[in-house]
């Protein structure tokens, strides 16, 4: 129920921050993007000052763990699992094979042109952002009972995000997919065997030398 309210209220929240806030900077991408930075640190000190900076803990939804291959795995993890590839399933088949997805990728590729042949470009920019605000909330209700909760807990999150996204490719899912794995794959094993800092040095490495090999990205088309 608590994560139902917390999706509900993420949403609402997004239409708020879109209708007050995006909706005149639609066209500027410069704009959008201090609005953006603006609108999080505003966030991160109405939270800080609301909850304080003491961190919490959360408990799982699916409690429990099973056992693969000798390796301890929480039933939470392997739900969070689960549902991340379906959503990503969802996502890919929405912007593939629907009208609304087609609309997005055209407005996302040339709004210009889009707009040009009929495409109603103000109404497809508000359902891309409540899609992605609606992808937030689902994230942070399933990796919140694995993982410290503070106010500031999405800044990690949003880098981390953003790193993938650079390194498999602007506008492609499955990039997006792959460079996420590269990034689980780099933290996982770098801190396993190394100190987690040089896990973060490497992920940073990686991003500098896909930007100078191959600034699209892994499977970026443009």
């Amino acid at each position: 129920m608590a994560s139902a309210c917390g999706i509900a209220a993420a949403l609402a929240l997004g239409v708020i921050i879109y209708l007050f806030g995006f909706r005149y900077f639609q066209r500027d991408l410069v704009g959008s993007f201090i609005l953006s930075i603006g609108l999080m640190l505003l966030l991160d000190g109405v939270l800080l000052r609301v909850f304080g900076g003491t961190v919490r803990g959360v408990p799982e939804i699916f409690p429990g763990s099973v056992s693969i291959a000798g390796a301890q795995i929480t039933v939470q993890r392997l739900f969070l699992c689960g549902v991340a590839f379906l959503m990503a399933g969802i996502l890919y088949w929405t912007l593939g094979h629907t009208r609304l997805g087609r609309a997005l990728r055209a407005v996302a590729y040339d709004h210009e042109a889009a707009m040009m042949m009929g495409v109603p470009y103000g109404r497809i920019a508000f359902f891309g952002f409540l899609i992605a605000s609606l992808l937030a909330a689902i994230a942070g209700a399933l990796i919140a009972p694995v993982s410290i909760v503070s106010p500031v807990i999405g800044t990690d999150y949003l880098i981390k995000g953003f790193i993938a996204v650079i390194i498999g490719g602007l506008g492609s899912v499955p990039g997006a997919i792959l460079g996420s794995l590269f990034v689980a794959l780099i933290e996982t094993l770098g801190g396993y065997y190394f100190d987690s800092s040089y896990a973060t040095i490497a992920i940073f490495a990686l991003v500098i030398v896909v930007l100078l090999f191959r600034p699209k990205g892994v499977m970026g088309r443009a």
